[in-house]
């Protein structure tokens, strides 16, 4: 059982009442448009005032570079794979300009802060003075290979992307339709700069995907998640095809959390303290952790739609009632964070979200990710995960190295030229049934 979980699931019980009230008149359109007015805070010639609660620029400005993969990162030095206070202070773009440094200096500190989560240990078994008992170090064991799998996940997939909100739910020659495309960014962004992911199963339960993701086994219940009272993510079915929804009222549904040590455990956060096990924030040099402030926060819900099943999963800044501890920037996640302009705060990893980060070449707010799976291709993650987990550790971190600095398609390549994990995926087809394929085949 995840060491916060009753603390969760009280905050959510105590804020439930207030966040109905909040919501009742509030949800979205199919097409992940908010019908709340919801204004830009800063506003600013750049943007278009028509469109209230966006950042519709007027004019952007892009690099020159077309290629975001590993190439485009430059090489690490051992040096930089270290977690230290320039980690997460980042450089930034201005409004509708978006530079290659910026793009790059975010994402390869995407690439070293999510590789410390999955593999960064606390130093004799201490996070700062607090030493920690052996079932903090089991959860911290499972929580790490619980992140390898997803980023595996995305290899596997390969993770695919759209620009336009719900765009894959449109039917071909309508207007706004776009199809998926392989993921363009390093893998490590994916889970950075805010966003949610769709993993739709086909033939293949949520509770089992859900499973076989942070236990390792299909029929195994997890310990390291907790269940959350409410959340603004929601996802629907129509026509056969998946939209994904604004919700102000996203109660009773499948919503779950897993809390996770974004940067590392032992390491240092944004505000100088301690990272805990869990992204708690522990005083240097005591036993004490700060309460209430908290960083890295992975929000999964199940669901099981009319004709598919889904897991809608995406990374937050800080858990239900807790803050994240960014000096400037930072978050508190309350009941009113589904209502607020989000592009205003920094993302988990310190950076920006994808939309001033990438403008309209950013991933959709809405159904913006995705990865299919069937039951032969659940076979074999499955198998994959466990060969991967089996290495010796060293290995592993060789391998996520690679993983999290490639695009969708580098990283897919990587696995299948490993050594070890050939044999897995020679049978695999080199791309995976497109989202309406998907849809339309599916069977009782």
């Amino acid at each position: 059982m995840a060491l916060n979980n009753t603390t969760n699931t009280f905050k959510s019980l105590i804020t439930l009442a207030s966040y109905s009230l909040l919501a009742s008149s509030a949800f979205a359109s199919d097409d992940g448009s908010q019908s709340v007015d919801q204004q830009v805070s800063e506003g600013g010639p750049a943007y278009n005032a028509s469109e209230p609660g966006t950042k519709k620029c007027r004019t952007e400005t892009f690099p020159e570079v077309t290629n975001f993969g590993k190439d485009f990162l430059g090489d690490f030095s051992d040096a930089d794979w270290a977690v230290t206070q320039d980690t997460w202070e980042q450089i930034m773009n201005s409004a509708c300009v978006y530079t290659d440094e910026a793009i790059r200096d975010q994402f390869r500190k995407d690439v070293i802060l999510w590789h410390n989560a999955m593999f960064k240990q606390p130093k004799n078994g201490k996070v700062s003075n607090k030493t920690l008992q052996t079932k903090h170090l089991t959860q911290l064991r499972n929580t790490q290979n619980f992140l390898k799998r997803w980023i595996l996940t995305l290899a596997f997939g390969p993770l695919k992307y759209v620009t336009k909100n719900n765009a894959s739910s449109k039917e071909q020659g309508e207007a706004g339709y776009q199809a998926w495309t392989p993921f363009p960014y390093p893998l490590a962004s994916a889970l950075s700069h805010g966003q949610r992911m769709i993993i739709m199963l086909k033939n293949v339960g949520n509770l089992k995907m859900y499973n076989l993701l942070l236990s390792g086994n299909q029929n195994t219940t997890s310990t390291i998640d907790f269940s959350r009272m409410f959340a603004s993510h929601g996802v629907h079915e129509k026509n056969g095809k998946i939209i994904e929804d604004k919700l102000m009222a996203g109660m009773g549904a499948s919503h779950h959390g897993v809390n996770v040590p974004l940067g590392g455990v032992g390491n240092i956060n944004p505000a100088g303290d301690i990272i805990g096990p869990e992204g708690q924030s522990y005083v240097k040099n005591s036993e004490t952790s700060k309460s209430g402030y908290q960083l890295g926060h992975v929000y999964i819900r199940r669901d099981r739609l009319t004709s598919l099943d889904s897991l809608l999963m995406g990374v937050e800044s800080t858990a239900p009632g807790s803050s994240s501890p960014f000096l400037t920037g930072g978050k508190s996640h309350d009941i009113t964070s589904g209502m607020k302009d989000e592009t205003t705060n920094k993302s988990s990893t310190g950076g920006q979200k994808w939309e001033v980060l990438l403008g309209s070449r950013a991933p959709a707010t809405y159904a913006g990710l995705s990865v299919q799976i069937n039951p032969e291709r659940l076979a074999l993650l499955e198998r994959l995960f466990t060969a991967v987990l089996a290495m010796p550790v060293e290995e592993q971190a060789e391998l996520f190295k690679d993983l999290l600095k490639s695009k969708a398609t580098e990283a897919n390549a990587v696995l299948r030229a490993h050594p070890q994990l050939q044999g897995i995926l020679s049978n695999l087809p080199s791309s995976q049934p497109s989202l309406e394929e998907t849809a339309r085949d599916k069977g009782a």
